[in-house]
Formats: C-alpha cells, structure tokens, sequence
C-alpha cells in the first residue's frame, strides 16, 4: 500500500479506531504478551496506532511508540503517552542495538517493504532482546516469513486471523535461523465451533 494513502486512512479512523478495534486487538495483545513480556530497558512499539498496546507495557518499561499517523500518535498522546515518534518503520529512526523488547502487531503486511521493516525491528532490538511481531493472516507472506539472525516460532491462529513470530535476537555466539510453526485454535473459536 503506498505510504502516503496509508498515512491519509489511518488519520481518517483514528478518532473511531479503539471503537472499532479494541476487542480485537486485545485479544492480539494478550496473546502476543503471553509470548512475550518486556523485562525492563527500551521496549519498541513500532506501528503503536492509538497506543492500545503501550497501555499494557508502559508501568514495566520505558516505551517508545512509533507510527506513520499523525492522527493515530495524537490519540495516544491523549492518553498520556509521551514517547511517541513520527516514523517509517522502514527506517526507524533508533540506534541499532537500543531495544530490549520489540512489538509490532498488524502492521508489516500493511508496508511496501515488510522485509526491510523486519530488517530494521532487528537492528534496533539488542542482542538476545526479544520481539512479538503479527501479521494479518490474509497477507500474501504472512505464513513462513524468514527473520535472520533470531530464533523464533510461528503461530498461527484461525481465531484471531492472524500469524505471530515470537522469539529473540541471536546473541554474538548464534548461528543460524531455527523456527517452530504451530496452529492454534483459542478459546473462543472452539466454543464457536461447536468443539
């Protein structure tokens, strides 16, 4: 999707996104923080929208929010964030190395260059650090995504529609790319389907 009429549709639902999404993105984030918790130091939130996610993590470390929107930072500044930055997140504009813990949830599928955006999530996150990262499962790459230089596993949920990687940057002594693929089906897809 081209970067400035996603900027313009962002900032078009951006009063109403946490009207529309919030039960949605709740069930992401509580299953991406299940995965993985912030341990203290930066922890990265990159493509934060309204800051549904800097909700749950800002008592336990310091966040950083970063998002294309205008609109989507100014809702989360409304809610008392103050660490929010106007970027690309195909050039985050962080030292490499900074990031203790690294979130991205349903974004990357949204960007011209998901593999770059990828690229500069492991750049930014520390050696050992780990990252949540989700994808709408109806991206075309959303299933198999090669992250170098981590180790992580692939979940995949027909509840929630989404794909989730979730490990850790491979410290200096690492080698090689090692990768799990699970399906899982939650709660609340099995009371929905009868199981």
């Amino acid at each position: 999707m081209e970067k400035r009429r996603l900027m313009k549709e962002y900032d078009a639902t951006a009063p109403a996104y946490d009207m529309r999404y919030r039960e949605e993105q709740e069930l992401k984030i509580g299953f991406i923080l299940s995965r993985v918790r912030p341990r203290g130091g930066v922890v990265l939130d990159a493509g934060c929208g309204t800051g549904m996610l800097l909700e749950k993590i800002v008592q336990s470390s310091f966040a950083i929010g970063i998002d294309t929107s205008i609109k989507m930072l100014e809702e989360a500044k409304g809610k008392g964030f103050p660490d929010l930055i106007l970027a690309d997140l195909e050039a985050l504009p962080l030292v490499d190395g900074c990031c203790k813990t690294v979130y991205s949830i349903s974004v990357l599928q949204l960007l011209g260059d998901p593999a770059k955006a990828i690229g500069e999530l492991m750049r930014v996150l520390e050696p050992g650090g780990e990252f949540a990262i989700s994808l709408l499962g109806k991206a075309k790459f959303a299933r198999g995504l090669q992250i170098s230089g981590a180790v992580y596993r692939e979940d995949q949920s027909e509840s929630l529609k989404d794909t989730f990687y979730t490990g850790h940057k491979e410290t200096a002594e690492g080698q090689g790319r090692r990768h799990i693929t699970t399906t899982f089906y939650n709660k609340l897809n099995h009371r929905r389907s009868g199981v």
